[in-house]
């Protein structure tokens, strides 16, 4: 009687420790303390499953006592067996049909079904999708909000770290009309950012959510490439010209072997090159405009911490 009472014990606890793993995997109510409830799932059916393969250990032990393996004993016995085997399989197919990555699995492949879907909402997100770039853009929600993170991260390092605003000064302003839409595109992300996905969402783009971060991702290149014609413009083409030959030089002398007297010759056109451009600079650096860009490195510093 003890043995039976352990067993019905055992399969209650094993049925419920497996219902419990699919309810902390797919209710929505239990997604806060998800890992929690997993372990204690996983614990009630690692001991419910052991105490139902107890009797399987008492019969077998009256089994061999009695010596009757022919009789109603071992019948009883091998019945039990497959039983309580199965009832142990069954759970554990049913926990891994459940677990995470089988579950993601079938939820990117219905998403994607959903996807090529040729009309309806699915169309307009396929078409946002090609125009942001099929691999760059995120198509997991944690991978779009860790996006999120890294393009506020990229705009906020110019309000941040001196050299990059002295690389890129429109984007430390604020005032900027290609700066501040990016800006104003963070904070609505800010507004509508849910840790949790939306149930039965094809796709990321889908979301307020996510066509907020890819408009956040539009405002901030074009503010970024701006910034850097920006940048470029405020050099001449004449001295661009002279600066790219030099590096071309320089690089070659020190990647080739040459002779001294072809280094030589070579130093001379580049110093009277460079000459030529530091006039040009020093004319064009009449007008009234800061003398550094850097609140405290020159040039060769920033150069420096470059390379470093």
């Amino acid at each position: 009687m003890l043995a039976a009472l352990i067993g019905l014990l055992g399969l209650g606890g094993l049925a419920w420790g497996t219902t419990h793993y699919v309810r902390s995997r797919l209710s929505p109510r239990l997604q806060a303390r998800r890992e929690r409830h997993r372990r204690i799932a996983l614990g009630v059916v690692a001991v419910s499953g052991t105490a139902l393969l107890i009797p399987d250990v008492i019969a077998g032990l009256i089994v061999a006592s009695t010596g009757s393996s022919g009789g109603l004993a071992a019948v009883g016995w091998f019945l039990y067996r497959l039983v309580a085997v199965s009832a142990i399989g069954i759970s554990l197919v049913v926990m891994w049909l459940t677990s995470d990555p089988v579950t993601n699995k079938v939820r990117r492949g219905r998403d994607a079904v959903v996807a090529r879907v040729p009309f309806g909402p699915a169309r307009d997100v396929r078409r946002m999708r090609r125009s942001l770039g099929a691999t760059s853009f995120p198509q997991e929600w944690n991978a779009l909000l860790e996006y999120d993170r890294e393009l506020t991260r990229r705009l906020l390092r110019y309000q941040r770290d001196a050299d990059a605003a002295a690389s890129a000064p429109i984007m430390a302003d604020l005032e900027h009309p290609l700066t501040r839409a990016a800006v104003d595109a963070m904070f609505r992300c800010d507004t509508l950012r849910t840790m949790q996905p939306p149930a039965h969402v094809p796709d990321v783009l889908a979301t307020d959510y996510g066509r907020a971060v890819a408009e956040f991702d539009r405002a901030l290149a074009a503010a970024e490439e701006f910034a850097a014609r920006n940048v470029r413009s405020t050099v001449a083409p004449d001295e661009q010209r002279v600066v790219a030959d030099a590096a071309r030089t320089l690089t070659f002398l020190q990647t080739n072997a040459t002779t001294p007297q072809e280094r030589a010759t070579a130093y001379t056109k580049i110093s009277e090159k460079l000459a030529s451009a530091q006039a040009s600079a020093g004319a064009e650096a009449t007008e009234p405009v800061a003398q550094s860009s850097h609140p405290w490195l020159t040039v060769e510093e920033r150069a420096r911490v470059g390379r470093d």
